[in-house]
C-alpha cells in the first residue's frame, strides 16, 4: 500500500504526467515516502539509549561484536523470561483456590480413560 503524505501530494502533482511518474505514481513521490519513513523511524523499530562507563565503551569498539543484534536478543529475552515468570506466578494463584486432589485420582482418571477405548 502505497502511503501519501502533504508533502508527497504536492511532489505528485508537480510532476504528473511527466517523466518521472510511473503508473500514476511519481518516482519522487515514492522517494520522498520513503526519505520521511526512515527519518521519521517508521520502520517498526524504535530507539532506545542507557548510559555506560567511558571504559566500556572503549572496550565494545575493540570487539567486533553487532551489539543492536545483541542488546536487542537479550532484551527479547529478559521480556519472555518476564512475562513467563508473571503466567506461573497468575498459574499459582489460581491452583491456591483449587482444593488438592485425592491420592490415585490421576491415575484412576488415565485407567477409566483407557478402559472406555
Amino acid at each position: 500500500m502505497f502511503v501519501q503524505d502533504n508533502h508527497s501530494k504536492f511532489e505528485a502533482r508537480r510532476f504528473k504526467g511527466s517523466a518521472f511518474s510511473k503508473g500514476g505514481r511519481c518516482i519522487t513521490t515514492m522517494f520522498l515516502y520513503m526519505y520521511y519513513k526512515v527519518k521519521y523511524n517508521m520502520c517498526g523499530m524504535e530507539v532506545i539509549s542507557f548510559r555506560i562507563p567511558k571504559e566500556l565503551k572503549k572496550s565494545i569498539k575493540e570487539v567486533d561484536i553487532n551489539w543492536s543484534e545483541e542488546v536487542r536478543r537479550f532484551i527479547e529475552d529478559k521480556v519472555r523470561e518476564y512475562k513467563r515468570g508473571k503466567a506461573l506466578e497468575k498459574i499459582d494463584s489460581m491452583l491456591k483456590n483449587v482444593p488438592p486432589s485425592e491420592k490415585g485420582t490421576a491415575s484412576r482418571y488415565v485407567r477409566e480413560d483407557r478402559d472406555r477405548n
